[in-house]
């Protein structure tokens, strides 16, 4: 899924935080403590993008 949110334009930390990641790149030290945004409105703007992708699939 990672790969595909690439593919659809999908910014690296909306990615991680859709998948629940924490990675050493994009959420430590005091980024971590710091940044409490919870990208709520851009993971269901990419669930939403993975979901017409998965559709046009479909139809393959």
């Amino acid at each position: 899924m990672s790969t595909g949110f690439q593919k659809l334009g999908v910014r690296f930390e909306v990615t991680e935080a859709t998948l629940n990641h924490i990675s050493g790149m994009s959420r430590a030290g005091v980024a971590d403590v710091r940044q409490q945004h919870d990208w709520k409105e851009e993971k269901r703007e990419a669930l939403e993008k993975w979901a017409r992708h998965c559709k046009t699939l479909r139809s393959l």
